[in-house]
């Protein structure tokens, strides 16, 4: 992810992400995770459960949230956002789908050409 998107989560969501935070995927699911980042933040707030992300990747083809500490709320969040990555794609964010024989991607057809 690029810079100015790592930086606004960062600095955004302080309580869910290390200041040297690292995104292993596009830009493309962006605005998943900042969603996901809104949902976690609210959680934690009336929960008082703190939940502290330590990697966010693609993997398989698909986003992967991984934390130190969450509660189940927290957990069908995550998974739900795990699963939407599959059908938006990663590069552009418009629909797309999970792609791949040996090597799974999610692109939208025009991200798929180049």
């Amino acid at each position: 992810m690029n810079e100015k998107n790592t930086r606004y989560l960062v600095q955004t969501y302080p309580s869910l992400y290390r200041p040297d935070q690292y995104f292993a995927c596009g830009d493309g699911w962006f605005l998943i995770i900042e969603e996901l980042s809104a949902e976690l933040y609210n959680e934690s707030q009336i929960s008082g459960c703190s939940c502290e992300i330590c990697d966010v990747k693609e993997k398989y083809g698909t986003l992967r949230v991984y934390t130190d500490s969450s509660n189940d709320k927290m957990e069908r969040m995550i998974d739900k956002a795990e699963a939407l990555s599959g059908k938006v794609c990663e590069v552009c964010g418009k629909p797309g789908e999970l792609r791949g024989n040996t090597w799974f991607s999610t692109y939208c057809d025009d991200c798929m050409e180049k």
